[in-house]
């Protein structure tokens, strides 16, 4: 699959340099004015990169094409999820890191306990992304781009809605509370569950497509 992560590197490098920019902004901005919307929102537009890498691989006949390569179409969708996962992952590790510094700088005492409650934040945005991300995967595998773009734009939406009253200053003091004590573990499980059944889908109807 090495061959299948260079060709959506060199997509990346052409077609997504300006949503990386974008992505660096919100991430910087958040931080300067310690607002957790900046950062989750630059979560939200990572996790539509495999699906722009789609979009563009069915623009180019690139999927026609593969067929004519040594991959399976199992493989071809097993890269984009594992695309998904490496960027969400290292945009979420970033702001990780930013916020430990932050909570350094902003208290004397009691560090860890509010950075576990900012790191918990991140965790569940970044789970939601997952998800919305997993669900446009599976949805534009199996109808294609142009058949799926109105369910994309539908959970799009939606995603930024519950994304931005995760991080509402009104509910940002009860959210932790409640994903430490009760929700942590289900949304784990809730996450692999969707991921696997959303790569299923992916798969299965992938293959079962015609070009």
């Amino acid at each position: 699959m090495k061959g299948l992560f260079l060709k959506d590197w060199y997509l990346m490098k052409k077609y997504c340099r300006f949503l990386f920019l974008f992505v660096i902004c919100f991430l910087v901005a958040g931080f300067i004015k310690k607002d957790g919307f900046f950062h989750a929102y630059s979560m939200l537009m990572i996790s539509i990169v495999p699906v722009t890498l789609l979009s563009y691989d069915e623009k180019s006949k690139w999927n026609i094409y593969s067929q004519t390569m040594p991959y399976t179409r199992k493989q071809i969708v097993s890269e984009k999820y594992l695309v998904m996962f490496a960027l969400l992952g290292i945009v979420s590790v970033l702001i990780c890191i930013g916020q430990y510094f932050i909570t350094k700088t902003e208290l004397s005492s009691d560090i860890w306990y509010y950075y576990t409650l900012r790191l918990q934040t991140v965790v569940m945005i970044f789970s939601i992304c997952i998800i919305m991300s997993s669900i446009l995967l599976s949805v534009l595998f199996k109808f294609g781009i142009e058949t799926g773009r109105i369910i994309y734009y539908i959970v799009f939406i939606l995603t930024a809605i519950v994304a931005n009253s995760i991080v509402t200053p009104d509910t940002n003091e009860v959210l932790p509370e409640l994903i430490r004590e009760h929700m942590m573990l289900t949304i784990f499980v809730i996450d692999i569950l969707l991921i696997g059944i959303s790569w299923w889908i992916a798969v299965r109807s992938y293959e079962k497509r015609k070009f």
